[in-house]
């Protein structure tokens, strides 16, 4: 949302007492410039739909005093300072970091009795004074942590949040300053990304919070690498590493299926491609001896024979960094998952090691869109934008359309993308896109 810049004006004064209902046109059209002035200067207030509404259907103008007095603000002592702090992104509002006990902000968030998101949305005051209670807050050793736990513990809401905080902190330089400066909000993130890391339990509370953990942090952290259980009709493998590095090995010919035993079960697998690519698909089903009935079919991915790494290390970290790896792809979708994505492919098992994955079989149309067309797409997966993935790789074959909703199986060359989840040294890497093609649509940031 841009904030229209209304500081060539010295003053607002509108006089609710002289306003009528049989206003002449004259009048109605000068009170209505009026309104829309003040709804301009306070958009970032949220008080533009209450104000335009009243305006256009010619209702007495005494109905904003009202919608003034509900949101609890001292409209006729604070207008003049809230409008010129708050209607120019252009404007770089200075700071001095100090104790957030005295913060002007800090006794009304004390007393509210709400939490860091809720006070910021709904109070309203001078952009100067929540810029010095930003800092203040992110430049306190606790404080800092409690407040990024809570901007970050629902992804899907984080754009959202970082508007209202560049709306609140006086435009998007402000926002900038305070995200980057020391005493800011990456320094205390990159404590709070340390902590999370040193503290979780498991794998899934990195990943929910973020898809971009680095390898070689997590491998000295949590070992084996795997994400999820293997489905109920491969619990019979107890060695996936043996199974991937056979089934990785058989020589298929183009549409062929292979029928091979494995503990006691008979496998049948099919290659969805030929090619060169570092990953192969497979529809895999277990198949009953007895009866040759076949399980319910999975997709599983085995990173092909030439590009198997164990105990290959230069091969290890290509994985490890590679857009369109095996261990990149299980972890943005993993991600995805665990924040119940509604574009996202179901991931059931990763497995480092054995440098395989066991995913749904997603049935449906292949979508009717020109490749390459990144930005079309992406307005298709909105959900994934909003949970900050941005998707690259635009051909039609990595996608399965069903029922109307857009679903990637295969989520490589995608890029991560938010302000208040960022890459922080040794723990994250910056997620790359190296299918070269183009850049996703990121003007939905509006930031």
């Amino acid at each position: 949302m841009k904030i229209l810049p209304v500081t060539n004006y010295n003053q607002a004064v509108f006089k609710a007492s002289g306003t009528k209902e049989n206003k002449s046109k004259e009048d109605k059209k000068n009170l209505r410039e009026n309104a829309l002035l003040l709804t301009s200067g306070l958009s970032v207030l949220g008080f533009a739909a209450a104000t335009t509404y009243a305006v256009i259907n010619g209702r007495n103008i005494t109905k904003l005093k009202n919608a003034q007095i509900a949101s609890k603000i001292d409209y006729e002592n604070n207008l003049k300072q809230i409008i010129k702090n708050l209607s120019s992104s252009e404007k770089l509002i200075p700071f001095k970091i100090k104790n957030p006990e005295d913060t002007f902000l800090y006794e009304k968030f004390h007393n509210s009795g709400m939490g860091f998101v809720d006070f910021l949305q709904k109070t309203y005051d001078d952009a100067a004074n929540f810029k010095e209670f930003l800092f203040a807050i992110t430049s306190d050793e606790k404080l800092s942590q409690i407040f990024i736990k809570e901007v970050t513990a629902n992804p899907r809401e984080s754009l959202q949040i970082t508007r209202m905080l560049k709306d609140k902190i006086g435009g998007s330089r402000n926002l900038t300053e305070w995200l980057q400066e020391e005493g800011g909000y990456y320094t205390a993130y990159a404590k709070y990304a340390e902590n999370l890391f040193k503290n979780a339990a498991n794998l899934d509370e990195l990943v929910k919070i973020s898809p971009n953990w680095h390898y070689f942090a997590m491998k000295n952290r949590f070992y084996p690498i795997q994400f999820g259980e293997p489905p109920e009709e491969f619990k019979f493998i107890n060695n996936f590493k043996d199974f991937a590095d056979h089934l990785a090995g058989l020589d298929f010919h183009k549409g062929e299926t292979k029928i091979f035993p494995w503990n006691y079960h008979n496998i049948e697998a099919t290659p969805l491609f030929d090619g060169s690519s570092s990953k192969i698909p497979y529809i895999v089903q277990v198949v009953n001896p007895e009866s040759q009935q076949a399980s319910k079919p999975y997709i599983m991915k085995v990173q092909a024979k030439s590009f198997r790494h164990f105990p290959n290390t230069r091969a290890q970290i290509t994985e490890a960094y590679c857009g369109d790896s095996l261990f990149v792809d299980a972890q943005i979708d993993r991600y995805l998952n665990l924040n119940g994505c509604k574009n996202a492919n179901k991931l059931h098992y990763y497995n480092y090691d054995a440098e395989m994955a066991i995913y749904d079989f997603e049935e449906g149309t292949m979508p009717d869109f020109m490749h390459n067309g990144v930005r079309h797409v992406n307005k298709k997966l909105k959900d994934m934008n909003d949970l900050g993935i941005y998707y690259n790789d635009a051909s039609p074959n990595n996608f399965v359309e069903r029922d109307g909703k857009l679903i990637v199986i295969d989520i490589g060359e995608s890029s991560f993308i938010d302000p208040l989840r960022p890459g922080v040294p040794n723990l994250h890497f910056e997620l790359p896109n190296w299918s070269g093609r183009a850049l996703p649509d990121l003007r939905r940031l509006q930031l």
